[in-house]
């Protein structure tokens, strides 16, 4: 009998930790909203998030990575989430062209039609209760960074964004690219000589493509003749995916972040093996610098990856590359999977940023709504 009921107690124990763990990983909103917005032609399927509270709420606008992403990245935006939330801030967030519920072909958008689709969603708030359409920022990860450049001062309906947020944000696509290469080399043992030989193919492989504007079957025929060194990936592009690279290649956040004029954080991984942090430190403060912007941070988060977890269990350059344990981890540790200082530093900032825009806005000058009253622009 006491075994039996020792039993019992474990499993007790083990259904309680499982509780817990599931519960670290639930969206804690007061409200939720799926609504759809249109784009272009398409239909993106959206979901705002308000918190707890008398609103109106400040709202912050998820800018995704690259790949597939739906709304919430498959779960990795919960503790984000969760975060703001906490903090009194609604978050606006959608899937990506042709996943989930949105129509359409993300493979097929320009980092500026992506743009013109952010500038869309934030207009739709205006059909929301409780949001302040008078505060509201937008928090782009990685490649998102190249779309949030396009929503600065001196784009068309930039005036619709507050503050702005950018996580492991590279400048340059090419060359990120070639960083991308780089590590990746790095971690399958290739020599300095051997990097350097690939690296120099790639460039100026990268730059013959940007110059030509090859169709896909000259694509396939140039890649065929190109005879790359050791350690180049030779498998080639999809069609879909080898348009996108040449509809995108040439992007560079430089000139847009020079026409910033509203409060900017950027938040990047010491650890990260996807971009050259200390590249886009460099370069993003002396933009700032250049252009007497003043209201900015940039930090640098000691052991975190890409992502901004932690590199103790997730130094990968990819999501394919994650191990069981891996998954097993980051399903344990919920929000403490990112790196230390990570959540309370954005969550610290957007509420901080988002009160004094607030006041802001209610100023007699400000109280009409900023949001344009036109429809979504076509990508050009």
């Amino acid at each position: 009998m006491k075994v039996v009921a020792g039993l019992l107690f474990v499993c007790a124990l083990a259904a309680v930790a499982t509780l817990g763990v599931l519960d670290q990983h639930s969206l804690n909103y007061a409200q939720r909203t799926d609504f759809t917005f249109e784009y272009d032609g398409e239909q993106l399927g959206a979901t705002l998030l308000t918190p707890e509270g008398k609103g109106p709420f400040p709202v912050l606008v998820f800018l995704h990575g690259d790949g597939p992403v739906d709304r919430f990245a498959n779960g990795g935006y919960v503790a984000i989430m969760n975060q703001l939330l906490e903090r009194g801030v609604a978050c606006l967030s959608w899937d990506k062209q042709g996943v989930g519920e949105s129509s359409g072909d993300w493979l097929a958008q320009s980092m500026r039609a992506r743009a013109n689709e952010a500038k869309a969603g934030i207009a739709a708030l205006r059909g929301q209760a409780g949001v302040d359409v008078g505060a509201v920022g937008v928090i782009a990860f990685s490649q998102g960074g190249w779309v949030l450049s396009e929503l600065t001062e001196g784009a068309e309906g930039a005036s619709d964004v507050d503050f702005m947020v950018a996580v492991g944000v590279a400048v340059n696509w090419r060359r990120q690219s070639l960083y991308l290469q780089r590590q990746r080399m790095l971690g399958e043992g290739y020599s300095e000589e051997q990097i350097a030989t690939a690296l120099a193919f790639s460039e100026k492989s990268d730059r013959y493509l940007a110059q030509n504007n090859l169709t896909y079957d000259q694509y396939l025929a140039w890649l065929r003749n190109s005879a790359p060194p050791a350690g180049v990936l030779t498998e080639p592009m999809s069609p879909e995916r080898y348009r996108f690279v040449m509809r995108n290649m040439q992007a560079d956040m430089s000139a847009g972040l020079a026409q910033l004029r509203v409060p900017f954080l950027g938040l990047f991984g010491e650890k990260d093996r996807n971009v050259d942090v200390q590249e886009s430190i460099q370069v993003i403060d002396g933009v700032f610098q250049s252009s007497n912007w003043r209201d900015y941070q940039l930090k640098l988060l000691p052991g975190a990856t890409h992502s901004l977890l932690k590199a103790k269990y997730f130094d990968f350059q990819t999501p394919a590359q994650w191990t069981l344990s891996a998954e097993a981890m980051f399903l344990i540790l919920g929000p403490d999977a990112f790196a230390e200082g990570f959540l309370d530093s954005l969550g610290d900032w957007v509420a901080t940023k988002s009160i004094a825009v607030h006041k802001h806005s209610e100023m007699p000058s400000r109280k009409t709504s900023r949001i344009s009253q036109k429809g979504p622009e076509t990508p050009n």
